[in-house]
């Protein structure tokens, strides 16, 4: 199964601008103004975020992980289930 090419929206203009990963990547090294953006990753795209979001969705992320990592190295007979 061949997967649809990823997409990277920016904001621009009060809106949003798709760009194809290939020519984003393009872009990063080119424009200086590229390498400060944050992205989050949404449905199998990136979209560019603010601050607080980034930092909200990778501690979240960073809990799951932890909590997941918690639960296996728990014995079995002291899990909850």
């Amino acid at each position: 199964m061949k997967y649809a090419s990823r997409k990277v929206y920016i904001k621009e203009n009060g809106g949003y601008t798709e760009l194809s990963y290939e020519d984003f990547c393009r872009c990063r090294e080119t424009d200086g103004a590229y390498k400060d953006k944050l992205f989050i990753p949404v449905q199998g795209c990136l979209s560019e975020t603010k601050q607080t979001h980034y930092i909200e969705f990778y501690r979240d992320k960073e809990r799951w992980r932890y909590l997941k990592k918690l639960d296996t190295d728990q014995p079995a007979d002291l899990r909850i289930h």
